[in-house]
């Protein structure tokens, strides 16, 4: 899709014509649900940004990639719950994203000060992915949240 290159590449007026005219074209898609909440957030929108969302996952629920996009809205907009399921239903949908791990558990820790569900996310981001670069710096919190827990 053109609006996606347009809008990776900031080029706000071609991705916001190419985005009327998917829209002229299929106008009620998950695709073009998906762009606008992209085009919400450049926007700085993200009310819209998250209603976009949501239209995007009622037509197709289980994709990854909206589900993690609104639960980064949602946090943004205050809505630390909802965004944490909306993780949590990403990795569902696709368990192979090894950065929405770390952010599922980084909030779940310091927001919502919860170590023994962050101690779980984090365990399973090693169970998954062992060599990554930041699996060092994922090891010592495990090995701090375990130390802590009675």
């Amino acid at each position: 899709m053109l609006f996606r290159i347009s809008l990776d590449k900031r080029e706000t007026e071609r991705a916001a014509g190419e985005l009327e005219r998917a829209a002229a074209i299929d106008g009620d898609s998950a695709r073009l649900w998906f762009a606008r909440g992209r085009w919400a957030e450049v926007k700085d929108d993200l009310a819209g940004a998250s209603e976009a969302y949501a239209r995007c996952l009622a037509l197709q629920p289980s994709a990854p990639e909206p589900l993690a996009r609104r639960a980064e809205v949602l946090f943004k907009l205050g809505r630390v719950d909802d965004s944490i399921a909306a993780y949590k239903g990403s990795l569902a949908a696709d368990p192979d994203q090894p950065a929405l791990y770390l952010t599922l558990g980084s909030i779940t820790l310091n927001v919502k000060d919860d170590p023994v569900n962050a101690l779980s996310i984090f365990e399973a981001f090693l169970q998954r992915y062992p060599d990554r670069p930041e699996a060092g710096q994922v090891r010592e919190i495990v090995f701090e949240l375990s130390a802590s827990r009675p």
